[in-house]
C-alpha cells in the first residue's frame, strides 16, 4: 500500500462525527486493529526491505572490491572505468551505486509508511480523549453543564 493510501484511509475513517460521538467511539476498536494490522504488514515489509538493502551492499561490496564476475555480468552491473578500485575507495562507491541508492530510497519510504501507522494508533489512543472532550463542550455550549 503506498503512502498516500494510508493516509486518504486514515482522512475517511478518522474523522470524528461530531453529530454522533457515540458512534465513533464505538469504532475505536475496529479502528485500532485494521491500523495495527497495517502497521504489522508494513512494519514486516521494512525488515524485509532493510534485509534486501545489506545483502544488495554486500554483494556490491563484492563486486567493487573483487571485480565483476559472470553473475554480475549477466545482473548488468558497470564497473567503473577507472580500473581497479582501493579498498579505502570501496564503500564510497557502494554509497554511490544507482541500485544501493534506489534501494535505499525503498527503505526510506518504507520507513515513512511505518511512522505514519505508529503515529495513527498513538492518535487512537488519545481518540477517546477527544471525544470526551467534544461531548463536554457540547454539554456546556448546550448549558447543560
Amino acid at each position: 500500500m503506498e503512502i498516500h493510501e494510508l493516509i486518504d484511509e486514515w482522512e475517511r475513517e478518522g474523522a470524528i462525527d461530531r453529530t454522533d460521538i457515540g458512534e465513533s467511539v464505538a469504532k475505536n476498536p475496529q479502528l485500532h486493529a485494521a491500523w495495527w494490522r497495517h502497521f504489522c504488514r508494513e512494519r514486516t515489509a521494512l525488515q524485509d526491505q532493510k534485509k534486501e538493502l545489506s545483502q544488495l551492499r554486500h554483494a556490491k561490496h563484492n563486486f567493487y572490491a573483487y571485480g565483476p564476475t559472470r553473475e554480475t555480468q549477466l545482473l548488468g552491473w558497470a564497473y567503473p572505468v577507472v580500473g581497479k578500485i582501493l579498498k579505502t575507495e570501496v564503500e564510497r562507491y557502494v554509497d554511490n551505486d544507482p541500485h544501493v541508492v534506489a534501494k535505499a530510497r525503498e527503505v526510506s519510504l518504507q520507513q515513512e509508511k511505518v511512522d505514519f501507522c505508529e503515529s495513527t494508533i498513538k492518535s487512537l489512543k488519545d481518540r477517546g480523549f477527544a471525544c470526551r472532550t467534544a461531548i463536554d463542550w457540547h454539554k456546556f455550549t448546550s448549558g447543560e453543564g
